[in-house]
């Protein structure tokens, strides 16, 4: 697989300029076009933010399918990527501990309450 390929595939899927998409993965403009025409390798710290920015993992950026869907974000999600990609690392960990709650809480809501038979 060639990574600078796979980002300018998976990036305009996405449907993201160059200017938008680094600044959403929060990386330099000129870096990403150096890694996307072959130029620099990208760090493993720069491909996990193209990921973030993505919405995948790295072991779906890495998968061989290259077909694989990315999940459609809605405006208020591509909006909250905007905000999250100019953060600090202490304000992401936070959020991703906020986000972690979050998700227990919903699953709690969700599962059905048992009724006992009388």
């Amino acid at each position: 697989m060639k990574i600078p390929v796979r980002i300018i595939s998976l990036r305009r899927k996405k449907g993201y300029s160059t200017k938008k998409f680094a600044f959403l993965a929060g990386i330099n403009h000129a870096d990403l076009l150096n890694i996307e025409q072959g130029l620099i390798e990208p760090t493993i710290l720069t491909l996990e933010r193209i990921c973030t920015a993505l919405g995948i993992t790295l072991a779906e950026f890495f998968r061989e399918d290259s077909r694989a869907q990315l999940p459609a974000l809605s405006p208020k999600k591509q909006r909250l990527i905007e905000k999250i990609a100019t953060l600090g690392e202490e304000s992401i960990a936070y959020l991703e501990n906020q986000a972690d709650l979050l998700k227990i809480k919903e699953s709690i809501n969700r599962t059905p309450a048992k009724t006992s038979a009388a």
